[in-house]
């Protein structure tokens, strides 16, 4: 058993095997009163297990801790996003894209235009609502990079990315800025799944999201960057 702090929040994780704790060790702290306690049993362990594609009991313990640690977020006023994450003085932006479709090579192309680039999470970022505002954090869970930092930043605008030819961006409908988010979006299993899409809904009303059509030039970045920071 261990305490970390992800994403402002203590949580208690009790493994059954070596992967998280030293996954996790960047995030561990001695002291504190959880406001989550984790611990998996064998068989939902077994249950992350994808066809034809093994992999160590540590491991899939991991995905099913970070499971659990999704289904209770909407507790906390927040959910787990599939995106990838950058802060920059202060703000964070967020990618989102099925797998394979470039988050990284653009979270890249801002760390070599913008120096100060600083990724919070190339993957599986948190997302909690705080005092008014949407925060983005990082986590030890965060992709088969494993580019995070231990740290969260206000989340000051959203890009849904897809590739192209050629760069564009442009601003989504309020009407179509859910459809566009939720697919990137973990639901609960639970009633807390309600809870989740209102959370949603607040996102979609309080920051500034945008369809980026893009390359992988230089000028992609050059394009997001420009926008995302002329909204703040």
């Amino acid at each position: 058993m261990a305490l970390y702090r992800i994403a402002d929040l203590i949580i208690e994780i009790t493994p059954k095997y070596d992967y998280t704790p030293r996954m996790c060790a960047p995030y561990e702290i001695e002291s504190g009163t959880p406001d989550m306690r984790i611990c998996v049993r064998e068989d939902e362990i077994s249950a992350e297990q994808a066809p034809d594609v093994p992999h160590s009991r540590g491991y899939l313990e991991s995905l099913a801790i970070y499971r659990k640690i999704a289904e209770q977020m909407a507790a906390h006023q927040g959910f787990l996003a599939h995106g990838a994450v950058i802060a920059l003085d202060g703000c964070a932006y967020m990618f989102c894209a099925p797998s394979g479709t470039g988050k990284t090579t653009h979270l890249r192309l801002w760390q070599a235009l913008y120096p100060d680039t600083v990724v919070i999470n190339g993957d599986k970022p948190l997302i909690r609502q705080k005092d008014g505002r949407m925060y983005a954090y990082g986590t030890p869970w965060a992709g088969k990079e494993g580019l995070q930092t231990n740290a969260g930043a206000v989340l000051c605008g959203i890009c849904v990315l897809s590739r192209a030819q050629h760069n564009s961006i442009t601003p989504i409908a309020r009407d179509q800025v859910m459809a566009a988010l939720a697919q990137h979006v973990y639901f609960p299993t639970d009633q807390s799944a309600a809870q989740t899409l209102s959370l949603l809904a607040e996102l979609s009303r309080s920051v500034p999201v945008y369809s980026l059509c893009c390359n992988t030039d230089a000028d992609a970045a050059r394009l997001s960057y420009q926008t995302l920071r002329h909204k703040e």
